[in-house]
């Protein structure tokens, strides 16, 4: 009877790495921005490009629909609570007014698709929210797909996250206050998100039906008319570099090893140590 030999434990351990590498590679680059950055000194418009790190620059979109819909950069103050503001009292802003179903939406690409262990990390800022109103942001493919939303709809109470196949309120309450979102890749299709709203935080885990992940779409679908409706980000970053996430990994994979290995050697010792004991005893 011919057995096949197990390969090696290093032989395994390389072969993880070389595909960790090659991950790392499609991984999506540190960026970061804010709106402080000089390219919004003029205000928010498409083709801005501040920050580092992007595939691109800003995509805005507005549709009117019997409305109105639009981006400035203003304090996020004054939406009427308190304020995400980065440098001289700056965010980026976005409106939609009431009468007939305005839309505006701001998409930006990633330098790559979002790995395992890498994390977007954000600030938004919403005023009040019309009944049926809906505003937040989402994390697509290339194709336009949401992979992952957060929002808050009007006249609910709780914000919400979707991933892709459900919808489920979370219990931060709604805030003028603004809030920050930290979500991070945890596996192939895995992720968690963290929520912090002042003194209350809450964090969630799940799985999403894709993990092509390579942009990110911020949205207000008719939050409603006036200041005290405007909706406000800031401080869009997604850390950390590939090569860390790659390295960090295999860290993982190589003390594994070393635990293998100890384990082996501890079983080696134990049956040659009862080999000897069975050749020595008596006839």
């Amino acid at each position: 009877m011919l057995y096949r030999s197990k390969p090696p434990l290093w032989a395994v351990v390389s072969s993880a790495l070389i595909t960790l590498v090659s991950i790392s590679t499609q991984a999506a680059v540190v960026a970061s921005d804010d709106a402080s950055q000089s390219a919004y000194s003029d205000g928010w418009q498409g083709g801005d490009n501040g920050g580092s790190g992007w595939g691109s620059s800003w995509t805005l979109n507005s549709f009117a629909n019997g409305g109105a819909a639009g981006f400035f950069v203003g304090s996020s103050g004054g939406n009427g609570g308190g304020n995400i503001d980065t440098g001289s009292s700056k965010s980026w802003g976005m409106y939609a007014n009431s009468g007939g179903s305005p839309l505006s939406e701001a998409i930006r690409s990633f330098n790559g698709t979002l790995s395992v262990g890498q994390s977007v990390s954000l600030k938004m800022d919403n005023g009040f929210v019309n009944s049926g109103g809906t505003v937040g942001f989402g994390l697509r493919n290339s194709s336009g797909v949401n992979r992952f939303e957060l929002f808050f709809v009007g006249g609910e109470s709780f914000y919400k996250y979707n991933d892709g196949t459900s919808s489920t309120a979370t219990s931060i309450g709604f805030t003028r206050d603004g809030i920050q979102i930290t979500f991070t890749q945890n596996a192939a299709n895995g992720f968690s998100v963290s929520i912090v709203s002042g003194a209350s935080s809450a964090s969630y885990t799940g799985t999403m039906s894709g993990s092509d992940i390579d942009r990110i779409r911020f949205f207000n679908s008719n939050s409603g008319s006036g200041s005290d409706h405007d909706l406000f980000f800031n401080s869009l970053q997604l850390v950390p570099e590939p090569t860390n996430v790659a390295l960090t990994l295999f860290g993982v994979l190589a003390c594994a090893g070393g635990v293998w290995s100890r384990v082996r050697r501890s079983r080696s010792v134990t049956m040659a140590e009862s080999h000897t004991s069975a050749s020595n005893r008596p006839a």
